[in-house]
Parts: C-alpha cells; structure tokens; sequence
C-alpha cells in the first residue's frame, strides 16, 4: 500500500487538524465538481512501524469510506 502511486490530483484549500501522523485538510479533486473530502498527508518521517499504519488505514476505510 505505501508503493502505491495516485495520480488524482486535489486542491487543499484549508487545514483541518493536527494529529500524531500528519495533517488533515479540506479539498477537493482538481477538474470535477466533487464533494468536499478530508485528505490527510502522512509524510514518510512519520510513520515508524508499517504494519502500524496499514491497520490505521483498514480503521479508517471501515469508519469513513463509502
């Protein structure tokens, strides 16, 4: 998962939030009249245990992806 390339590009327009492993903003996708969404940038200093931050994302998919 931490290989993966995305090549969506979003448009940050506000901080959200400060947390453990990065920062949250609000954005948008660049080009679509899309909805607001959360996108959390995780730089890679941060995450000290892989396995760790797999299961944050499983937590995350469950709880807020639809």
């Amino acid at each position: 998962i931490l290989t993966q390339k995305y090549s969506c590009i979003i448009i940050i327009f506000l901080e959200l939030g400060r947390g453990a492993y990065g920062v949250v903003y609000r954005a948008k996708q660049k080009g679509k009249e899309s909805t607001w969404r959360a996108v959390k940038k995780i730089p890679k200093s941060a995450i000290k245990n892989q396995q760790q931050f797999i299961n944050k994302i499983d937590i995350l998919k469950r709880n807020f992806i639809r």
